[in-house]
């Protein structure tokens, strides 16, 4: 079906972390087709596979040192195929996370272009000279400190947005354009059903390097190393190639929360969908926050685009534990579902946020998997502070929270795996997992499973527009309409019982 995208509910499966199938405590594709009865169940239309490519793992397969080559942990080509013919045999699209922006300092490309300074790939990166016996510029990495990288055998600075394994391509450079490409071609060859694009946003840097300005609290603005006008033209070149092929998807990760800078990269010539961060990463409930984020939504893609609809992935906190109180939990929990799932928009769910998975802590670095939440602690312990404190701040910001595996059982390990994972389990797995939700009647999951059955039932849910988007008080609702048909959903978030008198209402 053409445009099937519009339609469809998404679910992300961040791969080391879903099932395990060989015996190794990381998820892999074994794992995966395992579980596609489950996925089929509970009715979900696509999956995004995060990076399965080979990686060092620097962090966690976002630093790709192969992009032809399936990664060992998750299987071989073999595993990869024999997952995405039964995915499709079930009806279920495959899209894969693609990293254009940087490749793995491991990656050949980079060890040629580190050789020295004539290396026929040199310019495939950014080098650059010292400025004053200093940094080219003060730009910083989003993982912190500087996004300048020294190498000694050359003299020259490297450019990195991310960590320093990850390093930045150089897209003004043809060379790098079409190598990119040619691995989009291999991939849509293999059946896959389009792309996620991670920090899509991110493709090329100011050339005159101006030092980037501060806010009022001295936070970095990143004003010159991204979406510059490199970016939309790559988005519309890509648009070009895929558009070859039939049915597929582009999916952009957009880096920012402003979305009215997300959604220039949306549109007929450019990506299908963005993944827009302005609703789903709000830090603390507040009804108006959601309300004023979906009028925003509306009045900004005037029925041109669909934006995405989500409140978790594997860049944030789950959102059970961010948004939800204790004293609310399950119900203020499956209104965010109800809201994902009604609203104008493309539904992107997260695995295990349909049983009500909460974030993962460590109490011990040695269990810190994530590369952010590692830089923090170690930058903590250097300016004197506390172990303790080190660890309260590593926990913040790192991302395991929402990496821990998925808990199918209460049996050792959550039934991800016969031996230690990876990464911890978290330890209310007995009271919170599949085979439990899935006996009781009332449990997320059947939540779920019964909301995705009447999305897909009245057309008005995930064709019709916005006839009525309002508040009142704590009190969120919307009516959709889609030809004759009407649907109103109301949400009342608030403690207190309330009364809304249809008549009242201006449709």
């Amino acid at each position: 079906m053409k445009d099937w995208w519009k339609e469809a509910i998404f679910y992300e499966i961040y791969m080391p972390s879903f099932c395990d199938g060989n015996g190794d405590g990381i998820g892999d594709f074994k794992g995966i087709a395992s579980k596609l009865a489950y996925l089929k169940e509970l009715d979900i239309d696509a999956i995004w596979l995060t990076p399965f490519y080979k990686s060092p793992k620097i962090d966690n397969g976002y630093d790709i040192s192969d992009y032809y080559s399936i990664d060992a942990d998750y299987g071989t080509m073999y595993d990869f195929q024999v997952f995405l013919d039964q995915a499709h045999q079930r009806g279920i699209k495959v899209i894969a996370d693609l990293v254009l922006n940087h490749t793995s300092s491991l990656h050949p490309w980079f060890l040629e272009s580190r050789e020295s300074r004539t290396s026929p790939k040199r310019d495939w990166y950014i080098w650059k000279d010292k400025v004053e016996g200093h940094q080219p510029n003060n730009w910083e990495s989003y993982f912190g400190g500087s996004a300048w990288e020294y190498d000694e055998k050359t003299a020259q600075y490297y450019y990195h947005a991310f960590a320093k394994e990850q390093v930045d391509l150089n897209w003004y450079n043809p060379e790098v354009k079409n190598a990119m490409f040619d691995v989009i071609r291999f991939w849509l060859d293999k059946g896959i059903d389009g792309f996620r694009l991670d920090v899509i946003n991110f493709l090329g840097i100011d050339p005159t390097l101006q030092n980037n300005p501060y806010d009022e609290e001295g936070k970095q603005i990143h004003l010159h190393d991204k979406d510059l006008p490199i970016a939309f033209e790559i988005v519309e070149e890509l648009r070009t190639l895929v558009n070859k092929y039939e049915d597929k998807v582009l999916v952009g990760e957009v880096g920012t929360e402003e979305f009215e800078i997300a959604k220039t990269y949306a549109g007929q010539d450019k990506l299908d969908l963005i993944f827009n961060f302005n609703l789903g990463s709000i830090q603390k409930f507040e009804v108006k926050r959601i309300f004023d984020e979906l009028k925003k939504m509306e009045k900004e893609n005037q029925g041109l685009y669909l934006p995405t609809l989500f409140f978790s992935s594997h860049d944030m906190p789950r959102h059970i534990t961010r948004l939800v109180d204790q004293d609310t939990e399950q119900t203020r929990a499956q209104m965010l579902c109800t809201l994902m799932l009604t609203a104008t928009g493309v539904p992107f769910l997260y695995y295990g946020e349909e049983i009500g998975m909460t974030d993962l802590y460590v109490d011990d670095i040695s269990e810190m998997r994530d590369v952010q939440g590692i830089l923090t602690y170690q930058r903590m312990i250097a300016e004197g502070n506390s172990v303790i404190e080190a660890l309260e701040a590593s926990n913040m910001c790192s991302r395991d929270k929402s990496r821990s595996p998925i808990q199918w059982n209460d049996t050792v390990y959550a039934g991800f795996s016969q031996i230690k994972p990876w990464i911890c389990v978290n330890e209310n797995y007995t009271k919170i997992n599949v085979e439990c939700q899935s006996r009781e009647v009332d449990s997320m999951l059947q939540y779920y499973k019964n909301m995705i059955r009447i999305r897909k039932k009245y057309k008005a849910l995930y064709k019709g527009n916005y006839e009525l988007l309002d508040r009142r008080n704590d009190v969120l609702f919307f009516i959709r309409k889609y030809k004759e048909q009407r649907i109103g959903v109301f949400f009342n978030f608030g403690i207190k019982q309330d009364t809304l008198h249809l008549e009242s209402l201006s449709i």
